[in-house]
């Protein structure tokens, strides 16, 4: 049924595409598998089509302050800021697979003598630079594809000697945004995981100055911590 899905997915999306000519259509399938190659492709496309300073990477469940982001870029060094070749987003230190299911999911380059991963950004929002771009394109080629799309544009990133810049008020989890007392912080920068609706509720209450999550939310938050079901970190 799943497969029957993508495929119906698939050619409404190729008939579109052929109408309007407002879709870009990349080689890869739409499976966790491949998002890194994924993420690859609309790099290079970007990369191709146009020029800017930044490149902002997110997903399309999150909400975004373009304003705290582009806020937080001005104030970066001079020199980085001028030198093209900025990564940045939240920073992740000393992470490792802690279970069976993760070592899979990364593919076979990881396995259990891996100590940790590189440092990363969490793949709800991440910034490139507009030189850095080319290049991290480029060496991509000579680093095994996984399937933390994340995990493995830090490897790229690291292999090519530059340092992740951290960025405030990244929430890679809307209930770690809610559990916390940030709701109510105007210097967040990315929520990501939420559904359509949650999202529209999210930018109501942040827009009118009451905080970003409604007690409901607040509720299911603390819930899902209690029980362990999401990651803090």
């Amino acid at each position: 049924k799943q497969w029957y899905q993508r495929r119906v997915r698939g050619a409404e999306l190729l008939a579109e595409a052929r109408q309007w000519g407002d879709v870009v259509v990349f080689r890869e399938e739409d499976r966790y598998s491949q998002l890194a190659s994924q993420t690859l492709s609309a790099l290079d496309w970007a990369n191709s089509f146009f020029s800017f300073d930044f490149l902002l990477k997110t997903d399309d469940d999150s909400l975004i302050n373009i304003d705290q982001l582009l806020g937080q870029l001005e104030l970066l060094d001079m020199v980085e800021r001028q030198s093209g070749q900025v990564f940045a987003g939240r920073r992740y230190l000393h992470r490792h697979p802690e279970t069976p299911e993760q070592m899979a999911w990364l593919g076979r380059s990881h396995n259990r003598e891996d100590k940790e991963y590189r440092a990363f950004a969490p793949g709800a929002g991440y910034v490139v630079g507009r030189k850095l771009l080319p290049l991290l394109l480029e060496h991509s080629n000579r680093v095994e594809l996984t399937s933390a799309e994340d995990v493995y544009m830090g490897e790229v990133v690291g292999q090519l000697g530059h340092n992740i810049t951290q960025l405030r008020g990244i929430y890679p989890i809307w209930q770690e945004f809610c559990e916390s007392s940030a709701d109510h912080d105007p210097d967040w920068a990315i929520i990501h995981w939420l559904d359509p609706e949650r999202m529209v509720r999210f930018w109501n209450r942040l827009s009118s100055g009451k905080g970003g999550c409604h007690k409901l939310d607040a509720a299911r938050a603390q819930k899902q911590a209690k029980n362990g079901a999401y990651s803090r970190n």
